[in-house]
């Protein structure tokens, strides 16, 4: 007689088990922490650019804070190929 409570496992019960699906490996990133992945980003351009070619113009600093991360990217690779300021933000 078996006093345990629960059932054993077997073959019989194990196709009606509930089956889970398995976590994502990286979960999604909530908006936030996109955004703030965003913010970093343009504040370290934005100290790339000014250590590089000095003080900002009002329009280019406003024109990357509102830069999408792929514009980011774009920029701060371009800026290590350029000698001028204005050829960062030249559009191809």
């Amino acid at each position: 007689m078996n006093n345990n409570k629960w059932p054993r496992h077997s073959r019989e019960h194990s196709h009606s088990m509930r089956h889970y699906p398995e976590p994502a490996s990286q979960p999604r990133r909530s908006r936030s922490a996109r955004r703030h992945s965003a913010d970093s980003e343009q504040r370290l351009l934005l100290r790339l650019l000014t250590a590089r070619f000095g003080t900002l113009p009002a329009p280019l600093e406003a024109r990357v804070r509102g830069a999408e991360p792929s514009q980011l990217e774009l920029w701060t690779h371009r800026m290590l190929q350029v000698e001028r300021l204005e050829q960062v933000f030249v559009d191809a």
